[in-house]
């Protein structure tokens, strides 16, 4: 049966700390724990590219994901990763990715084989302080109307629909996360927020530190039809970033893709060949 399991965390500066890569190990254990998932978008990878990219490579061969591919960020060492657990049926087939304005971070692309039919999956960690920015990446999606495309990772604003009630957390940067605009820009260019569509308002941040703004950072949007999406899990992560990681499963049995048509872009994807 073709159903398709992705999963989303930003594991926080890498997993690492000053004592060493403990929490990274207690991370890549909460992963293992899901061996179903076939894709992982990880943000924050700091310090994976270090030693000829030695983090990465231990990585993907405890997850068993051979696909393991990371995207350089243009800010603050926070390198984009994406794992892939490949077999017959489910290839990478092309990297895509952009690293070019307006991505704070980057955009990873992967396009995907998957049971004959032709997918994008995209990581994504928008620009954590600028709501201008974050506006300018999730306008570009736009480009990807046409595709099959599941993304995922922290879009570091609201999601669309209603705002947290109750207290809210003072200070600048608490009112530049409840910016819904780039949820909307999604939306606007055909983006369904898995979570909305199965109900589960569960937030992914918000529960490391006292008081802190509780909602649905993390996110896994996709154009595929909503009646491909048949699960979505908040994980506890239990403490080990201030980000918790989200799976969400597709259904594609009775899926019929439409044509696929590239969209311009003046940013070529690498030639592998």
């Amino acid at each position: 049966m073709p159903r398709l399991t992705v999963g989303t965390w930003n594991i926080k500066d890498g997993g690492l700390s000053p004592n060493g890569d403990d929490r990274l190990w207690r991370q890549v254990e909460v992963m293992d724990a899901h061996p179903h998932v076939d894709v992982w978008a990880i943000q924050e990878a700091q310090g994976w590219a270090a030693n000829g990219r030695r983090l990465l490579h231990q990585v993907a061969a405890s997850l068993e994901m051979p696909g393991r591919y990371l995207v350089p960020s243009n800010h603050h060492g926070c390198d984009l990763v994406v794992l892939v657990r490949e077999r017959p049926g489910l290839w990478v087939v092309q990297e895509q990715h952009d690293t070019a304005h307006p991505w704070w971070h980057a955009l990873a692309h992967l396009a995907l084989l998957f049971e004959g039919m032709a997918l994008h999956v995209m990581n994504v960690h928008l620009a954590p302080s600028n709501p201008q920015v974050r506006l300018a990446e999730a306008q570009c999606f736009g480009l990807f109307r046409d595709w099959n495309v599941i993304a995922m990772g922290d879009f570091n604003a609201m999601p669309a629909g209603p705002l947290p009630t109750g207290d809210i957390p003072a200070g600048d940067k608490v009112q530049r996360k409840l910016d819904q605009r780039p949820a909307q820009a999604l939306a606007e260019a055909g983006f369904h927020d898995v979570a909305t569509v199965l109900s589960d308002p569960t937030p992914t941040v918000g529960h490391s530190k006292p008081g802190g703004l509780a909602y649905r950072c993390d996110r896994i949007v996709s154009t595929l039809p909503p009646d491909t999406y048949t699960s979505y899990q908040v994980l506890d992560g239990q403490g080990l970033s201030d980000h918790r990681a989200v799976i969400a499963t597709f259904d594609l049995t009775n899926f019929r893709q439409p044509a696929e048509r590239m969209p311009p872009s003046p940013h070529p994807p690498p030639d592998r060949s």
